[in-house]
């Protein structure tokens, strides 16, 4: 912002209550506690019991006194059918609080499990999507406790649930500050398991949470704040991270990357960049955060004269650029500086290896518009079909 410019008018949301740093694991209880006397934890099975991160969870609950019933069969992707089935566990266990255990798919589930529960219908019936008018969110809505174990959606932090529809290959959100957790508790030491593609996946999407809050349409100067700290930080520790996943350092950094990511998209939203990677995990199931690296830096160079200024210090901010070079030169060396980061943390994957062929671009387009129409109108640059269409071509 230039010296003596006005600062527009603006609201600003930040109610969660976050818990962060090695160990917070063991105050889960005492938090959960201060919500409700019975909890449902939901997790994936396999890799929260392998880590241990379950038991711990459950330990640490029993200790303050809260009972548990425990859904473990959370996979990415959370359906409407998966999430309808835990509500109703939900609702006969008499749960007064819902856990969620694991990345932002276990996140988002548990959001939405803490709305199926308490409201009638199918969770599908509080979904926005297009020619589609959600019901809206009571607060009969059970709190949340969100436990990230993966540095990367920030779910942890924001009011939206993403869930998928399979039949048509859709996804769509549950959004309202009604499921803002109530509490984050994020324990970078949750994250060391993780393997390096996951680790590097996950982490390029915090790096779009905040790039994209910072060029939206809608930003604030508090998502700036909390974007430009997040883009300054993830710069220095996502390579880190991904040689040294041990690295207690870099995890807690790359953590505290994503919960401020998180925080900078629940103020300022997101661009064509998750439209068009949420259209890809909805058809092809690719991650999503490998589906954010893969269009990210293809999706930003829409922006290079609209949002130049921004994306210049960004350059500056992540380091790829000095205030030496011009404003143009430094937004150019934004874009090839995560295309470089991306190519260092091995993320540089042509689309045709990950199931998706030439073939499918059209449809792919049609998705975007049909379905993702939210993030084309947070985009500042106006894109046509042939504009996504090109974005997706020079993925191959």
């Amino acid at each position: 912002m230039r010296r003596g410019q006005e600062i527009a008018r603006f609201a600003c949301c930040l109610p969660t209550r976050i818990v962060f740093g090695v160990g917070v694991i063991q105050s889960v209880g005492a938090e959960t506690a201060a919500l409700g006397d019975h909890a449902m934890v939901v997790a994936a099975a396999e890799s929260m019991a392998k880590s241990g991160a379950l038991r711990e969870v459950i330990d640490s609950l029993e200790h303050a006194g809260v009972k548990t019933t425990v859904y473990d069969r959370v996979q990415s992707d959370p359906t409407v059918g998966a999430i309808d089935e835990a509500a109703s566990v939900c609702r006969q266990m008499k749960c007064r609080v819902v856990v969620g255990l694991g990345g932002g798919s276990a996140v988002d589930f548990a959001k939405g499990v803490a709305v199926g529960a308490t409201h009638p219908g199918t969770v599908h019936d509080y979904m926005g999507g297009p020619g589609h008018t959600p019901k809206p969110v009571t607060e009969a809505v059970l709190p949340v406790v969100a436990i990230p174990t993966t540095a990367g959606t920030g779910a942890e932090v924001t009011a939206v649930a993403v869930i998928t529809i399979p039949e048509t290959f859709e996804k769509h959100g549950i959004i309202t500050p009604r499921v803002f957790p109530k509490v984050a508790v994020v324990d970078p030491r949750l994250m060391v398991s993780l393997p390096a593609r996951p680790t590097a996946g996950t982490g390029f999407d915090a790096i779009g949470h905040a790039l994209e809050a910072y060029v939206s349409k809608f930003t604030t100067p508090m998502a700036d704040l909390l974007a430009l700290e997040a883009l300054r930080i993830a710069a220095e520790a996502l390579q880190q991270v991904v040689e040294a996943p041990t690295d207690l350092d870099a995890r807690g950094r790359m953590a505290w990357a994503a919960t401020l990511g998180g925080a900078a998209i629940a103020n300022a939203g997101m661009t064509a960049t998750h439209g068009i990677a949420q259209a890809l995990g909805g058809r092809f199931h690719v991650p999503h955060g490998e589906a954010v690296a893969l269009c990210l830096p293809e999706t930003l160079e829409t922006l290079l004269v609209v949002r130049a200024p921004r994306l210049a210090r960004v350059a500056e901010v992540m380091g790829f650029a000095t205030g030496r070079k011009s404003e143009s030169e430094r937004a150019k060396a934004c874009i090839q500086g995560l295309k470089t980061l991306r190519r260092l943390v091995h993320l540089e994957i042509p689309l045709g290896t990950l199931g998706v062929s030439d073939g499918d671009v059209d449809q792919l387009v049609e998705d975007v518009f049909a379905t993702q129409q939210w993030s084309l109108e947070h985009h500042p640059a106006k894109l046509e079909r042939a504009d996504v269409r090109g974005i997706l071509g020079a993925l191959f």
